[in-house]
C-alpha cells in the first residue's frame, strides 16, 4: 500500500508553515491522492496505472509550495480554552466533511454496481417492496384507527365521558359503566360538571344517513348527518375554513335553530370552489337548514371511521328523525333513550381522576332526582347504579377500534414475518452475488482497505437497495390501504383517512434502515473476511471443503432454512383464518337465507304520526307480499343481522325454574313471520293478524323451552317479561326452532317473539322481510321499483339480500383471511426462490466435484440423491423450527378464530404438505441441471 503522507512530505516544501498547518496540509493532500488511487483501482486500472493516475493529481509540486508559502501565515493563537475549542470544531468539521465525502463515494459506487446487475437488483427491490409496503400499509391503518390523536388544538386535555367504542342507541335502562347518555342527562351533567372540566360537549354516537337536497332539487342521495350540542365546536377549537360555527345559543330551544355546518368534501361536491355562503342552504327531509360554515378538509370529526358530511344542533333532532322524540325523558320513568357521546376538556392542571369524580357526582345527582319519582324499588336501584368511566380522549371515539385493533396487531406480526422472509431472500441473493466479487474485494484488501471500510461499502449498497424497495413499497402501501378498507367495508369502503404523512414516512424510513442492516450485515461480514491467498490464487474449494458442508450449514443454507420456517408459520396462519372464515359461512342459520331480502322503513321520517306508523308498515308489507315473484312478506323490529337486539328478564308465575340467569332476547314480529323467514314451528302455530288484539301471546324458541320447561309442554303457560317501562304478561302460543338472527358468532340464545302491535311502546320503525321465488340479489331491483311505484311519497329505503348483510358481518374475518392468504403465497414464493437460489449456487460451486463423480462412474441418480439430501436437510430443519414457532404463535390467535383452535393439526398438516411440495419443485430444477454437466468440461475448470 502506498504511504501517501510520506509521498507528500517528500515532494512538498513546507518550510515556514506552523507545525499544525503542516499536518493539516499533508493530511488533506494525502486523502485526495488516496481517493484518486482507489477510484482508478475500482475503474479497472492496474496498481501501477492507479498510482500514476493519482500522482498526476498534483501537476506541479513547486508551484503548490510557493502558493502555500505566499498565503497568509496566520500564527496559531495562544493556547487557551477558547482557541482550543475553535480548533477542535475546525478539526471536527474537517473529519465530518471527509466522512460525508466517503459516504458519497460509497453511494456512487453502490449505484454503479446495482446498474451492472439490474436483474438481481430488481428481484431484491421487488421482494423488499412487498415486505416494506405491507408493513407500511398495516401501520398506516393501525395508526389512523388507534394511535393518531385528533387533529384539534391541545388534544391531550380531551376526555371521553362515554364508552369510546360504542355506537347506535340504547332504549331502556343501563346500570354499571354507562355506554351512552340521554340528552337530559348530558344537560344536567354539563351544568354541574365542576371546575375540573372547562367544557362538555355532546354528539350523536353515530352519524344518521339522511337524504339531503340542495336548493330547489328533489331529495338527493343520503349524507352522514351528526347531531351535536352547541358546545361541540367551541370545545374542539377548530376554526372553519369558510363562515362560522354555531355555539350555545342553539341549545336554548328545540327546533328553533335550523343551521348547519358542512364538511369541505360535501361543500365541494355540492357547491364546487365557491368561497362564499350567501344563500347556501340544504334540505334535510322536510326542514331547510342554512349553511353557516364549512370545516377544513383536515377535520373529519371525532369518531374515527365515521366521518360526518353535515353537523346540525342536537336540538333539531326531530327534523332529522321526525315524529320521534329522543330528547325527552318522561317524569317518573326509568326508561330513556341513550344515544349521545360526551366529550370534555380538562381545566389546566386538572387530572382525569378529578374529572371522573366530578362528573360521576353530577350524574349521581341527576339519577337520584329521577329515581325519586319512580315507584318500583328494583328499577330505582337499577337506575342509580350507573357510573361514568372517564378516559383519555385524545384519540376520540371509534366503534371500529374494538373490532379491528387485535386483528391489525396480528396482521402487523404477519407482515413483520413477511419482511424478515424478504430480508432472508435478499441476503441469499447478496451472498450469491458476492461470490463473483471476491477477487475485487480481495484486491481492495491487498491495496490497504480495512475490513470496516469494506463492511461500510457493502452495507451502503444494501441500504440503497432497501431505499429503492421502500420507495416502491410506499406506492404499494397507498394502494394496499384502499384494498384493506374495501375488504373490511364490503361494497362501501370504511371512511378512514390513511395519509402518507410524516409519521408513516418516519416508520417507513426506520423499517428501511433496519431492513437494509438485516439483510446486509451477514453478506457484508462474510464477504469482507475473504481469504486473500485463496482468492488471489483463484483456487477452488476442494472436495474436503464440500464434505464439511454436509455436516455444517453455510450462511446461505441457514438463511434458506429460516425462510422455510417463516413461510410455514405464515402458511399455517393463513390456513387457520381461511378455515375459520369457511366455518363461519357454514354455520346453520336455522332457515334458508338465499332468497330473503330485507329493508328498514321509518314512516315517521316521511311525516306519518307515530301512532299511525304500525299501519303504514303493514301497508308496505302487504304491497311487497303482492309483488310478482314474492312468496311471502312480514316484518320485525330487529330484522335479521341488522345489529339491533332487544333483551329482558322473564319469569313464569307458579312455576319453579332451575335457571339463575333469566335474561332472554326477544323480537317484535308481524303475521306469518316464521313462514316468511323459514323458521320451523315445532309446536303451536304461526303469528296471525288476530294476535294483535286480545290476550297477548308470545312464541319461544327450543332453547328457551328446554331451559325453562325441560320436558314439559310450554303451550298455554304464562310468561312475564320485565321491561324497563313495566311488566307485561303473555301466553305462550308456540315453540319454534332455534335460529340465528343477530350474530353468527354468539350462537343460539334463548329468545321469545311478541306480536308487533301487542307491545307496550308503539314502534315507529320496522324491518320488512321478503321471501322471493328467485335469488334475492336478482329480486332487489324489482322490489325497489315496486316500492317506488306504490309509495311515491315515502323515502325509498335500501334493500339488502340477507346473505349480503351476513357477508358484511364477516368483514373482519374476510380481511384477515384474504391478507393472510396473500402473505402466505408471497412467503411460499420467497421461500421457493431462496431454496432454488441456494441449491443453484451450491450446484455451480460443486460442478467440478459432480463432474469428477460422474467421470469415476457414479450414476446420475446418486448425484440427484446427493443434491436432494442437501435440500431435504434444509427443508426438514426449517419445517421443524416452523412447526414449533407456529404452535407457540397459534395460542394468540384463538380469540380471532371460529370453530377451531390456533393449534389445529389438520391445518398444520395441509400447510406442511404444500410447503414440501413447493420445496421439492424448487429443488428439482437445479438438481437436474447439475446432473447434465459434461464431466470433461467440469474437470477443465479445476
Amino acid at each position: 500500500m502506498v504511504d501517501w503522507a510520506a509521498y507528500v512530505r517528500q515532494r512538498l516544501d513546507l518550510t515556514g508553515l506552523e507545525s499544525w498547518r503542516q499536518v493539516e496540509v499533508v493530511e488533506d493532500l494525502a486523502h485526495q491522492l488516496e481517493d484518486a488511487y482507489r477510484e482508478a483501482i475500482v475503474g479497472g486500472a492496474s496498481e501501477a496505472q492507479a498510482r500514476a493516475e493519482a500522482e498526476r493529481h498534483i501537476a506541479d509540486w513547486t508551484v503548490l509550495s510557493r502558493q502555500l508559502a505566499a498565503g497568509p501565515r496566520g500564527r496559531r493563537p495562544p493556547v487557551d480554552r477558547w482557541s482550543e475549542r475553535a480548533d477542535d470544531r475546525r478539526a471536527d468539521r474537517g473529519r465530518a466533511m471527509r466522512s460525508i465525502d466517503r459516504w458519497r463515494q460509497d453511494l456512487v459506487y453502490g449505484w454503479r454496481l446495482i446498474r451492472r446487475a439490474p436483474g438481481v437488483a430488481a428481484m431484491a427491490i421487488l421482494s423488499l417492496a412487498v415486505g416494506i409496503g405491507a408493513n407500511t400499509a398495516i401501520f398506516s391503518v393501525m395508526r389512523a384507527l388507534v394511535f393518531r390523536p385528533l387533529d384539534v388544538p391541545d388534544a391531550t386535555r380531551l376526555v371521553t365521558v362515554t364508552d369510546p367504542q360504542a355506537s347506535g342507541a340504547i332504549s331502556g335502562l343501563e346500570s354499571g359503566d354507562r355506554t351512552l347518555l340521554s340528552y337530559d342527562e348530558f344537560v344536567a351533567i354539563r351544568a354541574a360538571r365542576g371546575p375540573a372540566v372547562t367544557e362538555l360537549a355532546a354528539l350523536g354516537s353515530s352519524t344518521l344517513a339522511t337524504p339531503v337536497a340542495v336548493g330547489a332539487a328533489a331529495d338527493g342521495p343520503p349524507a352522514r348527518v351528526q347531531l351535536v350540542s352547541g358546545s361541540f365546536f367551541p370545545l374542539l377549537g377548530v376554526a372553519p375554513a369558510i363562515g362560522r360555527t354555531f355555539g350555545d345559543d342553539v341549545d336554548r330551544a328545540r327546533m328553533a335553530s335550523p343551521v348547519a355546518v358542512v364538511s369541505q368534501r360535501f361543500w365541494q361536491r355540492q357547491y364546487g370552489d365557491r368561497a362564499d355562503l350567501a344563500g347556501a342552504s340544504i334540505r334535510l327531509r322536510r326542514t331547510t337548514f342554512d349553511v353557516i360554515g364549512v370545516m377544513p378538509a383536515r377535520f373529519t370529526g371525532v369518531i374515527v371511521g365515521d366521518t360526518p358530511d353535515v353537523w346540525v344542533p342536537v336540538t333539531m333532532q326531530e327534523a332529522i328523525t321526525p315524529s320521534v322524540d329522543w330528547l325527552t325523558t318522561p317524569p317518573g320513568s326509568a326508561r330513556r333513550v341513550m344515544f349521545l357521546h360526551a366529550l370534555g376538556r380538562l381545566a389546566p392542571g386538572a387530572t382525569v381522576e378529578q374529572a371522573r369524580s366530578a362528573l360521576n357526582g353530577a350524574l349521581a345527582q341527576k339519577l337520584n332526582a329521577d329515581a325519586a319519582g319512580i315507584g318500583d324499588a328494583s328499577r330505582r336501584r337499577e337506575l342509580v347504579d350507573a357510573h361514568l368511566a372517564v378516559r383519555d380522549g385524545r384519540y376520540g371515539f371509534s366503534p371500529l377500534r374494538a373490532e379491528y385493533q387485535r386483528p391489525l396487531v396480528v396482521l402487523m406480526g404477519l407482515v413483520a414475518l413477511l419482511l424478515l422472509l424478504a430480508c432472508a431472500n435478499v441476503a441469499n441473493l447478496q451472498l450469491a452475488r458476492a461470490t463473483g466479487r471476491q477477487r475485487e474485494l480481495a484486491m481492495r484488501i491487498a491495496l490497504g482497505a480495512g475490513r470496516r471500510r469494506l463492511v461500510r461499502q457493502l452495507l451502503t449498497e444494501s441500504l440503497l437497495i432497501a431505499a429503492a424497495g421502500a420507495l416502491l413499497g410506499l406506492g404499494l402501501a397507498w394502494w394496499g390501504d384502499r384494498v384493506l378498507l374495501r375488504l373490511a367495508g364490503g361494497s362501501t369502503p370504511i371512511p378512514l383517512d390513511t395519509p402518507i404523512d410524516a409519521a408513516v414516512l418516519a416508520f417507513t424510513a426506520a423499517v428501511t434502515v433496519v431492513t437494509g442492516l438485516l439483510f446486509g450485515i451477514v453478506p457484508a461480514l462474510r464477504t469482507s473476511g475473504v481469504d486473500l491467498n485463496v482468492v488471489l490464487r483463484a483456487a477452488a474449494p476442494n472436495l474436503g471443503g464440500r464434505r464439511r458442508l454436509l455436516w455444517r450449514w453455510s450462511a446461505g443454507q441457514l438463511l434458506a432454512g429460516a425462510q422455510v420456517a417463516l413461510s410455514l408459520v405464515l402458511l399455517f396462519t393463513a390456513g387457520l383464518f381461511v378455515r375459520s372464515l369457511r366455518e363461519l359461512g357454514e354455520v346453520p342459520l336455522g332457515y334458508d337465507a338465499s332468497s330473503l331480502v330485507e329493508f328498514r322503513v321509518t314512516p315517521t321520517n316521511d311525516g306519518v304520526a307515530r301512532a299511525e306508523a304500525p299501519s303504514a308498515i303493514e301497508e308496505i308489507v302487504a304491497t311487497m307480499a303482492a309483488a310478482p315473484g314474492v312468496i311471502a312478506a312480514s316484518f320485525s323490529s330487529n330484522g335479521l343481522f341488522y345489529g339491533a337486539e332487544l333483551g329482558s328478564d322473564v319469569s313464569f308465575p307458579g312455576r319453579e325454574t332451575r335457571q339463575n340467569d333469566m335474561s332472554t332476547r326477544f323480537d317484535l314480529v308481524g303475521p306469518r313471520y316464521f313462514a316468511t323467514v323459514g323458521i320451523p314451528i315445532r309446536r303451536g302455530r304461526d303469528v296471525v293478524a288476530a294476535d294483535a288484539t286480545g290476550l297477548p301471546g308470545c312464541w319461544i324458541n327450543e332453547t328457551a323451552a328446554r331451559d325453562f320447561f325441560g320436558d314439559a309442554d310450554p303451550i298455554g303457560a304464562r310468561m312475564v317479561a320485565h321491561f324497563s317501562f313495566g311488566d307485561a304478561e303473555y301466553e305462550i302460543r308456540g315453540v319454534v326452532a332455534d335460529a340465528l338472527a343477530n350474530s353468527v358468532r354468539d350462537g343460539v340464545t334463548r329468545r321469545f317473539y311478541l306480536p308487533y302491535r301487542n307491545f307496550g311502546v308503539p314502534q315507529a320503525a320496522g324491518v320488512v322481510i321478503v321471501r322471493t321465488a328467485d335469488d334475492a340479489a336478482a329480486a332487489v331491483s324489482t322490489l325497489r321499483q315496486r316500492f317506488r311505484d306504490t309509495h311515491p311519497a315515502s323515502t325509498t329505503p335500501t334493500f339488502y339480500p340477507v346473505r349480503q348483510i351476513l357477508a358484511l358481518d364477516f368483514g373482519r374475518d374476510r380481511i384477515i383471511a384474504a391478507l393472510a392468504s396473500v402473505f402466505g403465497v408471497c412467503a411460499l414464493a420467497l421461500a421457493s426462490f431462496g431454496l432454488y437460489g441456494v441449491l443453484a449456487y451450491s450446484a455451480s460451486r460443486r460442478t467440478s466435484e459432480i463432474g469428477l463423480r460422474l467421470a469415476l462412474g457414479a450414476r446420475r441418480a446418486s448425484v440427484v440423491a446427493l443434491m436432494l439430501r442437501e435440500a431435504g436437510a434444509i427443508v426438514i430443519g426449517g419445517a421443524i423450527a416452523g412447526v414449533v414457532t407456529a404452535i407457540l404463535a397459534g395460542r394468540v390467535l384463538d380469540s380471532l378464530l371460529f370453530g377451531l383452535t390456533g393449534r389445529d393439526p389438520a391445518t398444520m398438516t395441509f400447510a406442511s404438505v404444500v410447503l414440501f411440495g413447493v420445496a421439492a419443485a424448487a429443488a428439482l430444477a437445479p438438481t437436474l441441471r447439475a446432473t447434465r454437466v459434461d464431466p470433461l468440461i467440469a474437470l477443465r475448470r479445476e
